[in-house]
């Protein structure tokens, strides 16, 4: 008998500069076994068991070696031809959830690789089934005007922090159903809606000793990609 998975959710992240996404999201990744992250600015090989991998047939391999019941978390920094090496990313990401259960997609700079309307190819793929094999897929964006809107309708979190100008506030609290007053304007404090329970929080993060950087494994360092071994234990 098979047995049936929980299913997925989808976060979209919103928020200015420096305003706390990315120290959300780590937070976050901290209670997921596997993850694959869309790394473009090769921010992420300071987090534990995080292999950081530059060519698109080794992340292939990773992911088909990673053994069940251990926490891999691979950072994925593109090169070249972004949007070719983000549909072969999020191909390889979607075979990946299709396989283990709760599988976490992170990407970061989501303006970078979508365009302000429906999702490209392997990226709606990833969105429209990836909750139904129990996929956690997170989408982070400066600006989300200029991202897909697929994640936007498909989202059943948006967590949004400081929005600086006029026009992203006002459009955003749109999305929210929600004065543009209300939208933060101050670092590190965050609005989130959650669509499922059909709630709204006002919530603040501070920076957690669980991923800095002193002690912890780095597997990317001064550009060079320092390969793991192949089978995961």
């Amino acid at each position: 008998m098979t047995t049936r998975r929980e299913d997925g959710q989808i976060y979209l992240i919103a928020g200015a500069t420096r305003s706390g996404k990315t120290a959300w999201m780590r937070r976050n990744l901290l209670q997921h076994e596997r993850a694959l992250i869309w790394d473009v600015e090769g921010e992420w090989s300071q987090l534990p068991n995080t292999y950081t991998v530059t060519s698109v047939s080794y992340l292939q391999e990773l992911t088909q070696a990673a053994t069940p019941g251990k926490q891999y978390h691979i950072a994925f920094v593109p090169g070249g031809n972004l949007k070719k090496q983000f549909d072969d990313f999020c191909r390889i990401a979607f075979n990946w959830g299709n396989k283990h259960d709760k599988t976490a997609v992170v990407v970061e700079e989501l303006a970078d690789v979508t365009p302000p309307g429906k999702a490209p190819d392997a990226w709606g793929i990833v969105l429209r089934r990836g909750c139904k094999r129990g996929m956690r897929v997170y989408g982070i964006t400066n600006r989300p005007a200029e991202s897909d809107k697929t994640i936007i309708a498909q989202a059943a979190h948006l967590i949004v922090f400081e929005q600086r100008r006029a026009l992203d506030r006002e459009y955003i609290a749109k999305e929210l159903q929600i004065a543009v007053d209300q939208i933060p304007t101050k670092q590190l404090i965050y609005i989130h809606k959650n669509n499922l329970e059909r709630t709204l929080k006002v919530d603040s993060i501070t920076f957690p000793q669980e991923y800095a950087p002193p002690g912890v494994r780095r597997d990317y360092a001064g550009g060079a990609c320092k390969r793991p071994p192949v089978v995961l234990e």
